[in-house]
C-alpha cells in the first residue's frame, strides 16, 4: 500500500481501509453468522462453493477458527454474539473447525466434510 500511495503515510491508509475484503474472508464471516444464527443449509450453500478448491477452503476455514478464536477471548464487539453463546461453546465451535482443516489436509471429501464440520460447529454452538 505504501509503494502505490507513493509513500505517502496517509494515503496508504486509505488504500488499506478501503480494500475489499478477499473471497476467503468475506465468505467466513458469512459462514459464522450463519452457524450461530443461521440455517444448516445456508451455511452449507456457503461452503459449496468451495467443492473444487481445496486451499480456498483452507483458507477460510483458518480464517473461521480465528473468528471463533477471537470472539471467545473478548475481542467481539457483537453485543448480539455476547448474549448468544459462551466463551466453552465458542471454544467448542473453533475446535470443531480445526478438527475439520486437519481433515481437509487429509484429503476427505469436501462435501462430507463441509456437512460434518457443520453439524460439529452447530452441535459446539447448542450445548
Amino acid at each position: 500500500a505504501a509503494a502505490g500511495a507513493g509513500g505517502n503515510i496517509g494515503r496508504a491508509l486509505g488504500l488499506l481501509g478501503s480494500a475489499k475484503p478477499s473471497k476467503s474472508a468475506a465468505d467466513a464471516k458469512k459462514l459464522r453468522e450463519e452457524l450461530i444464527y443461521g440455517e444448516r443449509y445456508a451455511c452449507l450453500r456457503v461452503l459449496a462453493g468451495y467443492d473444487k478448491d481445496r486451499d480456498g477452503l483452507g483458507q477460510t476455514l483458518s480464517l473461521l477458527r480465528e473468528g471463533f478464536a477471537q470472539a471467545a477471548v473478548g475481542r467481539e464487539a457483537d453485543e448480539r454474539l455476547c448474549n448468544r453463546v459462551t466463551v466453552m461453546q465458542l471454544v467448542g465451535a473453533a475446535d470443531a473447525v480445526e478438527r475439520a482443516l486437519l481433515r481437509a489436509g487429509r484429503n476427505v471429501s469436501i462435501p462430507l466434510l463441509s456437512a460434518c464440520m457443520v453439524e460439529e460447529v452447530k452441535a459446539a454452538l447448542a450445548g
